[in-house]
């Protein structure tokens, strides 16, 4: 429902300016958690992006908050920090040269098995980490040691 008044408000008062961010839990997990799309889905979300505007990094995106653009730029982010971004993910985006975000759950990495319940979500490891810094795409974020909901914090 919040999808089609944004539209509409879209339509009505135009975009609001400034790079759009758009948040990804998982990229070919066999589960449909949320924020998760498939490999395929993925593949043809970046191809969109790069007829109709242009992937940013974050640090470019905070510097164009509130600023008019003649097409629209988008920040890719990732979130916890799985192993199928490293396996499905990585490979198209290194591909297409686009920047992304990945925030990482650390004490996921540290002990290597989720805190998600979903069997096929594995955390990444700090070798995959290395490998993923490795392609100068990527800019790392916190997202706590424990997986914490800061608004709860």
């Amino acid at each position: 429902m919040a999808k089609g008044i944004f539209t509409a408000a879209n339509l009505v008062g135009g975009s609001p300016p400034g790079p759009r961010i758009l948040i990804y839990h998982q990229v070919g997990a066999l589960h449909r958690a949320q924020l998760s799309v498939t490999a395929g889905q993925f593949r043809r979300q970046l191809d969109w992006l790069a007829r109709e505007g242009r992937v940013v990094p974050l640090a470019e995106a905070v510097r164009r908050l509130g600023v008019r653009e003649a097409s629209p730029s988008y920040v890719l982010t990732f979130d916890d920090g799985y192993k199928d971004m490293v396996d499905n993910a990585l490979p198209l985006l290194v591909e297409r040269a686009m920047p992304f975000v990945l925030y990482v759950a650390t004490r996921s990495v540290d002990e290597g098995r989720s805190f998600d319940v979903a069997r096929d979500s594995v955390p990444l490891n700090w070798q995959q980490l290395d490998h993923v810094q490795a392609t100068g795409l990527a800019t790392l974020g916190a997202h706590t040691h424990r997986h914490l909901d800061l608004r709860q914090a």
